[in-house]
């Protein structure tokens, strides 16, 4: 196949199609081991064990069936998030206002 040689629309469509196709289904089935690895952290973290426990990430993913790398970036990710969720509740928790009914106000930005 030439590069420069021009395709016809409809293919080029085909191609972007089942290209947005295959990365939704990559996402979601990241999605879903990632919501898998929160599961199993929750039940660890409730029979007492710590996130700077050695050998965490090794179990999960002997658990999980997955490669060390993979639960590293997932990890990663999750800092990030929580990391993220502090920051922006400290930032928006000046600006909550509570009025005596115990409703309250948050004023972004």
């Amino acid at each position: 196949m030439n590069w420069q040689t021009p395709i016809p629309s409809t293919a080029a469509y085909r191609r972007a199609g089942g290209r947005r196709k295959i990365n939704a289904e990559r996402q979601a089935d990241r999605y879903s081991r990632q919501h898998q690895m929160l599961t199993l952290l929750k039940s660890y973290f409730e029979l007492g064990g710590k996130m700077s426990d050695r050998g965490l990430k090794a179990q999960l993913a002997e658990k999980m069936s997955l490669a060390r790398s993979t639960i590293s970036k997932y990890w990663k990710s999750l800092k990030r998030t929580i990391d993220w969720l502090e920051a922006s509740i400290s930032k928006n928790w000046a600006s909550l206002r509570f009025s005596g009914d115990g409703s309250f106000e948050c004023r972004v930005g």
